[in-house]
């Protein structure tokens, strides 16, 4: 655990809602102040398991105690904050929220790292080629595709073959009227829902498991700003084998050009779900060792 720290409850606004945070300080009289804000950025509703064991407060706690600034924040719609939830994809990352606390961490003064796990990587990643300054990113298992687990692949791979007629239907229900008069979100995914199924239709799918164009871009444009960035997976994670796969493609590509500034790592286990406490001490000590070499 680590030594004392100050704590205290802040709101932000973001154009989807305002949202709840937690800033922790070093204690006043610790040594070693780095002048860094760490933003952590959590996964969003699934695994129940992410937030399991006070797992963020103890992480911001102990960064606190090795002399950063943490910002905790609760999505909108989520826990204290306003706003709603009606969709929650790694294809519609809440890069409005992580810009809105990201520049609450720069208007402190200090760099700022953001730092994200699952859902919340994705969004870190989309969030840090939105606002400059950026001192590092931690990305914990982001998605490498935009659905966040095997069997959302299969789900896809299902829908996409339908007959266009059933796929109506599924839509239909899925995304009633109602929904798609006020609710933005659910109309960029019904549109994405559609384009995919009709590339399918016309033979010009690439498949469900290739890596998200977005993902790759955001990948890409970090290396070309020389923002430092820690991609990390674990052997046993749900995705591993596609990024494992994606690795002789697109991501390699990005992870392995000569001026690279990533650092992927695959961990012994599980990290999707960080479901147990000495995986997740185990996985955040990675993480603060190597934000460490960074202050």
């Amino acid at each position: 655990m680590a030594s004392a720290s100050e704590e205290t409850a802040v709101s932000i606004a973001s154009s989807e809602g305002t949202m709840f945070a937690v800033e922790t300080r070093p204690a006043a009289a610790a040594p070693g102040i780095t002048g860094i804000t760490v933003v952590i950025l959590p996964g969003l509703v699934a695994p129940f398991a992410t937030h399991r064991d006070a797992l963020w407060v103890r992480g911001a706690r102990r960064l606190a105690g090795r002399g950063h600034r943490v910002l905790r924040i609760d999505w909108h719609g989520v826990g204290d904050s306003t706003g709603v939830v009606t969709e929650r994809t790694p294809a519609e990352p809440f890069a409005a929220d992580g810009l809105a606390a990201a520049r609450w961490a720069a208007a402190t003064g200090d760099a700022v790292v953001l730092y994200g796990a699952c859902f919340g990587a994705r969004s870190a990643a989309a969030t840090a080629t939105r606002v400059d300054g950026i001192r590092a990113v931690v990305l914990l298992s982001p998605p490498p595709v935009d659905v966040e687990t095997q069997g959302q692949l299969r789900e896809q791979q299902r829908l996409r073959q339908m007959g266009l007629r059933e796929w109506a239907r599924w839509a239909a229900g899925r995304y009633p009227p109602s929904t798609l008069l006020h609710d933005r979100r659910s109309r960029r995914m019904l549109a994405r829902q559609a384009a995919a199924r009709l590339r399918h239709a016309f033979g010009r799918s690439a498949g469900p498991a290739t890596v998200s164009p977005a993902f790759l871009a955001d990948l890409t444009a970090l290396v070309e700003r020389r923002v430092p960035v820690l991609l990390v997976y674990g052997e046993n994670d749900d995705m591993s084998d596609v990024v494992r796969d994606a690795m002789a493609g697109g991501l390699g590509a990005v992870v392995q050009r000569p001026d690279s500034t990533i650092d992927l790592r695959f961990l012994p286990g599980v990290v999707h779900s960080f479901a147990d406490r000495a995986g997740q001490d185990d996985i955040m000590s990675v993480a603060e060792s190597w934000l460490d070499a960074r202050a």
